[in-house]
This record gives C-alpha cells, sequence and structure tokens, in this order.
C-alpha cells in the first residue's frame, strides 16, 4: 500500500536535511506510519557517496528500508562500506 507520493522539486546539489519532502519523509518513516521509500536514484536523495551512506543509516536506525529503482541492488554491507573487497 502506498501511504504518500512525495515530489521533491529541490536542485540535486541540495543536501537532505535541507529537502522539505524527505523531511516529511522521514517523519512518515520515524512515527510509523510507512516502512519503505521508492526513489528512481540515490542520488536525487544525496549526490555524494558519504551522504547516501548517512541517509541509509539513519533509515536503517528507525528500521526502514529503500529501494533504488534505477540502480543495481547492492548487498547490505556494500551499501553500508563494512566490508572486504
Amino acid at each position: 500500500m502506498v501511504h504518500a507520493e512525495l515530489y521533491d522539486l529541490c536542485p540535486l546539489a541540495t543536501r537532505s536535511t535541507q529537502r522539505p519532502q524527505w523531511q516529511l519523509v522521514m517523519k512518515l518513516l520515524t512515527q510509523g506510519d510507512a516502512q519503505a521509500v521508492l526513489v528512481l536514484k540515490e542520488a536525487q536523495i544525496e549526490l555524494e557517496r558519504r551522504h547516501q551512506l548517512e541517509v541509509r543509516r539513519r533509515l536503517e536506525v528507525v528500521g526502514a528500508t529503500a529501494h533504488f529503482l534505477l540502480e543495481p541492488r547492492r548487498s547490505r554491507r556494500e551499501v553500508l562500506g563494512r566490508g572486504g573487497g
């Protein structure tokens, strides 16, 4: 079930902490009103890899998941930068 459909019109270089729609997404996830977020590409939330990892860790803390529809799936270890290779 889709809880909300949100559109972020901020420039891509805008940090997630400055995106009003992303803040609403995090509020829904934190309150348990949603469990996952669907986004076309991770760069639509954060451009820099280190900031993408911050977002993923924040999602993990609230028990939420993110699905990036136009990107290949990566292992949890790859996503969180915890692992060899």
